[in-house]
């Protein structure tokens, strides 16, 4: 899973002992998906197939995992595949 690469890098770069617990997957939506561990929480875009183009319902879903960061000290926001966002989805 992309994600999971991700996660690995981020502790490496944080250094060891600063994520102290796995990854855990949280709330469901259509566009994103949620991660957390320890005090860091990962939304990561998830239409790879559509190099994470933004549509309407996609920033609902951000706007409400920002609203409430929970325990959250730092909220990364990466992409699913080969692109972060290739902006706003005007297919409909």
């Amino acid at each position: 899973m992309q994600s999971s690469r991700l996660a690995k890098r981020i502790r490496a770069r944080l250094g060891p002992g600063l994520i102290k617990t796995p990854w855990e997957s949280f709330l469901s939506y259509e566009h994103i998906l949620v991660e957390m561990a320890d005090s860091v929480t990962m939304i990561t875009l998830n239409q790879p197939e559509r190099l994470n183009a933004c549509p309407p319902a996609m920033a609902v879903e951000i706007r409400d995992v920002l609203a409430d960061p929970g325990k959250a000290r730092a909220i990364l926001i990466t992409g699913a595949g080969r692109a972060f966002c290739s902006g706003a989805d005007l297919s409909g």
